[in-house]
């Protein structure tokens, strides 16, 4: 379902409890691959990984939390 033009208020309730599940899981999805860059930082910090590697980690890490939020 593609809305365009209308606010969310206008739609009907089947079509906002829609949405909101739709968001949910999207944030849900971020939220997990959070977890996984993680998990990712922690492995390889302790193998030794280039600093600029786990930077680059640890900013997707933030990119997805706020993905999450929005």
């Amino acid at each position: 379902m593609i809305v365009r033009g209308e606010a969310v208020e206008q739609l009907a309730s089947e079509q906002r409890a829609a949405l909101a599940e739709l968001w949910q899981s999207r944030a849900d999805s971020e939220r997990s691959v959070g977890s996984v860059f993680t998990q990712l930082v922690a492995e390889m910090s302790a193998t030794g990984a280039h600093a600029e590697v786990i930077a680059l980690a640890r900013r997707a890490i933030d990119d997805e939390t706020r993905h999450a939020r929005i």
